[in-house]
């Protein structure tokens, strides 16, 4: 369970980054709003997938260890 609050944060933070990016990419006339709206939930859902994968590996992994089959 610590992998996945450790994994949850970092997705966190790739999102937090890229999002700034996407910011200043804005501010400098390079990106229209819904361009980045579409990115960022783009990443969002990407985001989501990963750590429902990995939520769904380490539940999977613990009923296994709680068997004593891995």
């Amino acid at each position: 369970m610590f992998l996945l609050k450790i994994t949850g944060a970092l997705l966190l933070l790739y999102i937090a980054v890229s999002v700034l990016m996407y910011a200043t990419d804005y501010f400098a006339g390079r990106r229209s709003l819904e361009g980045i709206r579409i990115e960022i939930r783009r990443k969002l859902r990407r985001a989501m997938w990963v750590y429902l994968g990995l939520t769904a590996i380490a539940f999977i992994w613990n009923l296994l260890m709680r068997e004593g089959r891995g």
